[in-house]
């Protein structure tokens, strides 16, 4: 049967290295735009231009743009030729919405609407200026940061969803009576122990005995999957999509200049990608634990970990996907163990489930009110009104929470939980959660 260990690892590695490139994008919708060295000065250069008329040069920092091409005399030719070359880029630049430039290009679409004798008048040489317009060329088909960054962050979690499913469907093999069967047949009894003791069976399987094109990926996922389990309702959601990205269709590589993704959008398709990884994990393992009785207690423990992470990432969009399906397992865990409250130990679940919805945007209140917490645990109550943002009332429960009980010499609510959660970081800062803090110390 299963170990617990190799199954925790799986999915925190894949939840861990997911968060850290989830962090990066984050950085990126963050930060502004930003661009290579050669392209900044090019438009600081353009930016400089006197377009009044006046006829007077700029004041353009010499040594700032070497002039790197041939002599050029300005004859009736050469300012033929600058016209058109003038005409080109600037079709170009109109064409390229979704090119590098950081800025509004309506100042280099006036410059390049000068005259060509105003045009080639403005740089110290009209060798300088064609080398201007032969850079401008360039400009327009180079990509902004952004798309760049969008298509690669969608890439690397195509790569590390597809390893993390790989390495799933191999540990599946493992615990599959005939499929070892078949495993020991093809490795021998020495080299199998070998493997084994070296912790390096999985990886050896996942190179070697699990189909690596996105179909069969998910066809093989799909025979070792919980398919009278509720979440698998919501594998089914995802597949289509999911066999997309894995096999590099639709947004791996398109073009980041004539379709370009948006950072956001990039959110959000890394997003559909984590939660399938995470749900086609817990569903295996709930079906592991419908026959195995030792694996209840630590995939309770797990999913609900696991959303507290997301919450602590601030990935609330799949934190309430997730939440949700934590809610349904530990319901359909307290069945299996004969439990006739179903709802035991789904209170913590609940109350990042609605923290999740508020911080996506959802009216929460009704659902927070209906919450009955009449009779379970005093800090549900608490979170109750936190999330109702009726913090006086929480204060006189958080009071109690936080005095250490005689009998236990401990206290309900633990001080370091009052500074981490993130579900109380806004009565933390309010005048209610500040006195409260003052009164019962630091971590």
């Amino acid at each position: 049967m299963p170990e617990v260990s190799r199954l925790i690892y799986i999915i925190d590695r894949f939840l861990e290295v997911s968060n850290v490139y989830h962090q990066i994008l984050q950085r990126r919708i963050n930060d502004p735009e930003t661009t290579s060295e050669r392209i900044t000065k090019l438009i600081d250069l353009l930016e400089s231009v006197d377009i009044s008329g006046s006829g007077r040069k700029p004041l353009i920092q010499q040594g700032k743009m070497d002039p790197k091409g041939q002599s050029v005399v300005s004859t009736e030719e050469v300012l033929e030729q600058t016209s058109d070359y003038q005409t080109l880029v600037l079709s170009r630049l109109k064409n390229s919405e979704n090119g590098i430039l950081p800025r509004s290009t309506n100042k280099l679409k006036k410059v390049l609407s000068l005259r060509p004798e105003q045009f080639l008048g403005s740089f110290r040489t009209i060798s300088y200026a064609w080398d201007i317009l032969t850079e401008l060329a360039s400009v327009s088909v180079i990509p902004k940061a952004d798309n760049l960054a969008a298509r690669d962050m969608i890439h690397m979690h195509t790569v590390e969803l597809k390893q993390h499913l790989i390495r799933l469907i191999a540990e599946c093999k493992i615990i599959n009576k005939e499929d070892y069967l078949e495993i020991k047949g093809k490795f021998g009894i020495n080299e199998l122990e070998l493997l084994q003791n070296q912790g390096e069976l999985v990886s050896k399987l996942a190179e070697f005995s699990v189909p690596q094109e996105a179909n069969d990926i998910i066809n093989q996922l799909n025979m070792y999957t919980n398919k009278t389990c509720y979440i698998y309702k919501i594998m089914k959601e995802y597949e289509y999509k999911i066999i997309s990205y894995l096999d590099k269709r639709d947004h791996i590589f398109i073009d980041p200049v004539t379709a370009p993704i948006s950072l956001e959008e990039a959110d959000n398709i890394c997003n559909e990608m984590v939660i399938y990884g995470l749900i086609s994990s817990y569903n295996i393992w709930f079906g592991f634990a419908e026959f195995e009785k030792r694996l209840r207690g630590p995939l309770q423990k797990s999913i609900l970990f696991c959303t507290r992470i997301l919450l602590d990432e601030k990935r609330f969009f799949v934190c309430k996907t997730m939440a949700k399906v934590a809610f349904e397992i530990v319901k359909n865990l307290n069945t299996l163990n004969g439990n006739n409250d179903i709802y035991y130990g789904t209170h913590m679940i609940r109350a990042n489930l609605l923290f999740a919805k508020r911080e996506c945007g959802e009216q929460i209140d009704s659902e927070v009110r209906g919450w009955d917490t009449s009779n379970i645990h005093d800090r549900y109550k608490f979170l109750q009104l936190i999330l109702l943002r009726e913090y006086s009332s929480a204060s006189t429960i958080g009071e109690k929470l936080l005095t250490t009980v005689e009998e236990t010499g401990r206290t309900n609510l633990c001080i370091e939980e009052f500074y981490e959660w993130p579900i109380l970081e806004e009565f933390r800062n309010s005048e209610e959660g500040s006195l409260l803090l003052e009164k019962h110390g630091t971590k």
